[in-house]
């Protein structure tokens, strides 16, 4: 049972830090959008 647990564990740890790092990703994309859209505006 103890191993089940910590593969559980295991598993869900890399579940999060795959979230997190969309997350991550999402807000860097949106962050570029604006200033994407000023220099194709601008040009």
């Amino acid at each position: 049972m103890a191993a089940l647990g910590a593969t559980l564990l295991a598993w869900w740890r890399a579940d999060q830090a795959h979230v997190e790092l969309e997350e991550t990703s999402r807000k860097a994309i949106r962050a570029e959008e604006p200033i994407v859209t000023t220099l194709e505006g601008g040009a």
